[in-house]
């Protein structure tokens, strides 16, 4: 299979154009009862695109086409931001690239929330909010969408707890760098509006502060809040 093939091309250090358009053109899908632990293990694996670039980078393009082909709702989320950055900064994707993703996301949040699908919608939710940092192109109309999913999501009953506490971290990802996602230091970015960092902060806050939301969703806001204050 193809993911064999990469797992011995990764132990070799070695890859080749066949292995990257079976890559490019792979499909995927992950077992039911997995799903916790398979997005810890992506959290894991955003961190590692920047030391496969160094060993090489079509390698790294490998891994990264692989595990941008998983299907949304599997935390491929959280992987999104390192892997186009790395492939961007090793010229193995354009800007053109990042925009089909942006575009992808996109549609894909819009939908998962008109189907009422959590999971999906955290998903592409963060993923869209920590991509938009890396695009050169006018992204207001995305950034706007992801402050008022964020909204939408953590003032809305219908919405279940995870969902929740992954878009308060989606909150941080339009702001800047979250430690131990996108990056291992906070750091908020250059072209950020002060209007849309505000609008983050309040709804966090408000979050934070209610007492008829669930302790586990006040938590996430209160982490937020600290993240953004780190940054």
């Amino acid at each position: 299979s193809t993911v064999r093939e990469l797992v011995d091309c990764l132990k070799m250090g070695e890859s080749s154009d066949d292995l990257l358009c079976m890559c490019e053109e792979i499909d995927l899908s992950i077992l039911v009862g997995v799903d916790q632990k398979f997005k810890s293990i992506l959290i894991g694996l955003a961190h590692t695109f920047f030391a496969l670039s160094a060993i090489n980078v079509k390698l790294m393009k490998c891994v990264a086409c692989t595990l941008i082909k998983l299907p949304w709702g599997s935390g491929k989320g959280f992987i999104m931001h390192n892997a186009y950055k790395a492939c961007l900064d090793a010229e193995m994707f354009q800007q053109e690239d990042l925009s089909n993703a942006i575009l992808d996301c996109t549609d894909v949040l819009r939908k998962a929330i008109a189907d009422g699908s959590d999971m999906i919608c955290s998903d592409a939710l963060f993923a869209l909010a920590s991509l938009c940092s890396l695009s050169t192109a006018n992204v207001q109309t995305e950034t706007s969408l992801v402050v008022e999913t964020i909204q939408k999501v953590l003032s809305d009953v219908s919405f279940g707890n995870d969902c929740k506490s992954i878009s308060a971290l989606a909150g941080c990802a339009i702001v800047g760098q979250v430690p131990g996602l996108t990056s291992f230091t906070p750091l908020a970015h250059q072209l950020v509006k002060k209007e849309v960092s505000l609008s983050v902060v309040k709804v966090l806050n408000e979050t934070a502060s209610n007492d008829s939301e669930e302790l586990k969703c006040r938590d996430s806001a209160t982490i937020g809040l600290g993240v953004l204050c780190a940054m």
